[in-house]
């Protein structure tokens, strides 16, 4: 899935409005992000690639391997194997290689061989970058608060400043991520992230209240947060 479009302009101009209702009750500041993955997961690519190649080696161990004896008849000492300690070297190699291809385009396979929690502490480690690579860390009363998504792990990590952290827990966020997980399940991607967005707001509300002469110190809109890894 390409990252640019996967939210349609109509739902990103939603997005944006959303945030902009719910500032409107609040004087913290809401960032949503959206990011293709947290982690490079080497070691799941390498562990599917060495499953890979022993699959293959079995395989073909089993489909060719015979002994030949036509070599005793041309002076051999000893009959040898048709598939040869070379062959079974360059098998390994040869699907190692494929088999880490393979899990890099995959999501399936780099989901499946990577724990969920390797996944959750590069979550954790992508919401926090992405925190201070869009200055949520720079707001007047450190009262930033970022909505990170990430699609390769479908997950979502909801992150506030010092001074929201004071005031809510991550179980108080707990909603917030329920919400727009469900609307993704259920194929409204859109108007799961503006509900999830205004449920932050109501919660925000009660103890950072809007005040006045209040400024919109940051941008709106959502960010997209392509890593590549």
């Amino acid at each position: 899935m390409n990252i640019q479009s996967f939210f349609t302009e109509e739902e990103k101009q939603n997005i944006d409005q959303a945030v902009a209702e719910a500032e409107k009750k609040t004087s913290a500041e809401i960032v949503p992000v959206l990011t293709d993955t947290s982690g490079r997961y080497d070691r799941a690519e390498d562990l599917f690639g060495l499953l890979f190649s022993i699959a293959g080696v079995i395989t073909l161990w089993t489909l060719f391997q015979r002994v030949d004896t036509s070599v005793a008849w041309a002076g051999e000492r000893n009959p040898q194997f048709a598939y040869s300690l070379c062959l079974v070297v360059a098998t390994i190699v040869g699907f190692f290689i494929v088999g880490t291809v393979l899990a890099s385009k995959v999501w399936f396979i780099r989901n499946l061989f990577t724990p969920a929690s390797i996944k959750e502490q590069c979550l954790e480690r992508g919401a926090r970058q992405a925190f201070y690579e869009f200055n949520l860390s720079k707001t007047q009363g450190a009262t930033g608060v970022l909505i990170y998504i990430s699609l390769f792990e479908r997950m979502v990590y909801v992150l506030g400043d010092s001074s929201i952290s004071e005031k809510l827990s991550n179980d108080d966020f707990a909603e917030i991520k329920d919400r727009i997980i469900e609307g993704f399940r259920q194929g409204k991607r859109g108007e799961g992230l503006c509900a999830a967005i205004e449920i932050c707001g109501e919660k925000l509300e009660k103890d950072f209240p809007i005040q006045k002469g209040d400024t919109n110190e940051l941008p709106n809109s959502i960010r997209i947060f392509e890593q590549n890894l």
